[in-house]
């Protein structure tokens, strides 16, 4: 995605929000320290028991959640985002699709 919005940057009105859940030794991408540094994207780093990523719902690595400007959960995608499906997400929330 990091690669596609360089190309392709989001909406005024589209804001992206990281959630770092890996907090705990043995995680996977613990300790996010690592690799925070040069994330372009705003970063919400979660406790070591997964409380933001709970209330999302998510269960795996990568997970995207949409929601709308009401605070609406729209959609939930497990594995990797590609632009034409946070197009196609985007499109949905407007009423385009």
């Amino acid at each position: 995605m990091l690669t596609y919005w360089s190309t392709n940057p989001l909406p005024d009105d589209v804001d992206v929000v990281s959630i770092s859940g890996s907090n705990r030794p043995g995680q996977s991408e613990y300790p996010p320290s690592e690799w925070l540094a040069d994330w372009p994207i705003p970063v919400l780093v979660d406790d070591e028991l997964g409380s933001a990523m709970q209330s999302y719902g998510l269960v795996y690595f990568p997970f995207t959640v949409i929601v709308d400007a009401s605070g609406t959960v729209v959609t939930r995608h497990v594995g990797p985002l590609t632009g034409p499906d946070l197009e196609n997400a985007l499109g949905f929330i407007r009423g385009d699709a």
